[in-house]
């Protein structure tokens, strides 16, 4: 959810984590390089059925990326109890909206995450 607004009819939902390696090679490594972990990373992608009728953020996803809006957002299991889930603040840095002929027009969000996501878990 972004803003406390949950996409209708996902169709997929990603949260990709990545980390720098900053090559530490030098003469004496041998024949295999040698790295160390640098910055990281993350962004999350929703893709959806797109209802123009419905309200289920698409409208307000492509406000927040015109204003360059810092939103908030979770990622995980909201269906069942004890469920846990990651959250934190980002920036819309892409939409598409696709209407393919003959099938269910569709949606895709990516929020570029800015600072240290957090995790919790349902009680």
């Amino acid at each position: 959810s972004v803003e406390g607004t949950t996409y209708g009819c996902l169709t997929n939902q990603s949260i990709d984590f990545t980390v720098d390696m900053l090559d530490s090679t030098c003469k004496d490594s041998n024949s295999y390089k040698t790295f160390l972990p640098g910055e990281k990373n993350a962004t999350l992608t929703a893709d959806l059925l797109y209802n123009y009728d419905a309200t289920e953020g698409v409208v307000q996803a492509f406000q927040d990326l015109q204003a360059g809006t810092q939103v908030s957002w979770k990622w995980g299991d909201f269906d069942t109890s004890g469920g846990g889930y990651w959250y934190g603040e980002g920036y819309i840095s892409n939409l598409t909206i696709n209407g393919p002929k003959n099938e269910v027009a569709n949606a895709s969000i990516t929020i570029q995450v800015t600072g240290e996501p957090g995790t919790t878990t349902f009680t």
